[in-house]
């Protein structure tokens, strides 16, 4: 399927408060440059723990967004846009998810092991990532969240089951949906559009990368 990425509906997720204020303008301000049309802010859901507050907000749009149609995407407030399409990109039909902005780490373990082992390691091997077309490749383990398009249903409720059980151990949403791509259709763009801006205290050097093949290049 063909998607115009400026035409889906964009839900920033920031606690928009304090420091984040000004991330959240900047990143909202450089969706409406680039043309994207349906912008939604989200105030992050509060937590006393503090970990959790971003897993939390992915599980209530996760919630809120179950019983609709459309696809959507999940922003966080440090992103910067990198290689917007001028043209709709081409999505494999059997699209669950499309990272459209990357990570160079993988959670490789399965999600019973989620409460012993944190270790995400390096994906650069067939295993992780696969070529699925010109313009994705099928992953396995990514633990990037800063900017997915989300599709399918069934796919958010496994996210929002897998996602539940751990908030009680404060596990890390992007391990958790990790765990979920090998039973799915999840895929990255080959040319992602969004990284994490270091000037926004995003995660810059491994998050600004093009897949090669099924390696990475920067």
């Amino acid at each position: 399927m063909k998607l115009d990425m400026r035409s889906v509906q964009v839900f920033l997720l920031s606690p928009g408060e304090g420091r984040y204020r000004g991330r959240a303008l900047t990143v909202f301000q450089r969706l409406l440059d680039a043309g994207f049309k349906r912008i939604s802010f989200v105030k992050s859901v509060p937590d006393t723990a503090g970990m959790n507050s971003l897993t939390r907000t992915n599980l209530l749009v996760f919630q809120e967004q179950l019983n609709t149609t459309e696809p959507f995407l999940l922003l966080e407030d440090d992103c910067e846009i990198w290689n917007l399409p001028t043209e709709p990109i081409e999505i494999p039909d059997d699209a669950d998810a499309v990272y459209v902005g990357v990570s160079q780490w993988i959670y490789p373990h399965p999600y019973q092991r989620l409460n012993q082992n944190f270790t995400p390691i390096l994906p650069n091997a067939p295993p992780f990532v696969l070529s699925a077309s010109d313009t994705c490749t099928r992953i396995r383990g990514m633990t990037s969240t800063h900017a997915i398009l989300y599709i399918g249903r069934p796919y958010i409720q496994t996210c929002i089951q897998a996602i539940e059980p751990q908030l009680q151990f404060q596990t890390p949403h992007d391990l958790v949906l990790a765990t979920q791509h090998a039973a799915h259709h999840v895929y990255a763009l080959k040319e992602p559009i969004f990284y994490q801006d270091s000037l926004l205290q995003g995660q810059e050097i491994p998050t600004r990368l093009r897949f090669n093949g099924v390696c990475y290049a920067k």
